[in-house]
């Protein structure tokens, strides 16, 4: 990149250190791709190696932005970014589509970058992933020509969307919620909406399932 664009000023988790060399920042872990509408690989996600625990030992904070933004504040309270020429990354959507391979008429939409590669690998389909299941707004958010992620998912000819949200919405009060959120939002543009379901004893997501050789029951909503 630096031989093609001499400057990585601009792509979040790279910064230049005091010599103005460029280097990145973040914690050991598995590097995950975030792809866009078009396929390009627009952010990467972090699964740490070694994430922190909670009060009663369960891992927290796993997944990170890669990103080398950092404020601080000065003398004068002015905010600023501690890595020179870093950049922030933001939380964003997965879109996860092979043309030559996959069906473009029917979308899965889960949380989370993993989930949505795998499911992509065995459903053979179009595949979002949302970085939280409170961020479905994100698909109707548009981008410089005025396009969003559902105008694009019609331009395909997609007409039918699951949502397959963790097992834990039949006990986590506040993924229940914003699953019927984004049914509403699916069944206000048109599509055909269902909801994606499993026993949760074969695991607690998507992919979980999937690589046991179990598919979600789909039901009509």
């Amino acid at each position: 990149m630096l031989k093609k664009h001499k400057t990585l000023k601009g792509v979040p988790g790279f910064y230049q250190e005091a010599d103005l060399q460029w280097t990145f920042t973040g914690h050991p872990g598995m590097l995950i791709p975030i792809y866009d509408t078009d396929g390009m690989l627009y952010r990467i996600r972090l699964r740490l190696d070694h994430p922190g625990k909670d009060e009663k030992g369960k891992e927290k904070d796993k997944y990170k932005n890669f990103s080398s933004f950092y404020p601080s504040k000065d003398s004068n309270n002015i905010l600023s970014n501690e890595y020179l020429n870093g950049c922030r990354a933001g939380s964003h959507i997965g879109f996860y589509f092979h043309p030559s391979t996959d069906d473009p008429g029917v979308c899965y939409i889960t949380e989370g970058e993993k989930k949505a590669i795998v499911a992509n690998y065995f459903l053979r389909c179009i595949v979002i992933s949302l970085p939280g299941v409170n961020s479905h707004a994100k698909l109707t958010k548009t981008d410089k020509s005025g396009r969003s992620v559902l105008d694009f998912l019609k331009t395909l000819g997609c007409k039918s969307a699951v949502v397959a949200y963790d097992a834990d919405k039949n006990v986590n009060e506040h993924v229940h919620r914003h699953e019927k959120k984004l049914v509403a939002l699916l069944k206000n543009h048109s599509f055909h909406t269902y909801i994606g379901s499993w026993n949760p004893g074969f695991g607690k997501g998507l992919d979980d399932i999937l690589v046991l050789g179990v598919k979600p029951q789909v039901f009509p909503v």
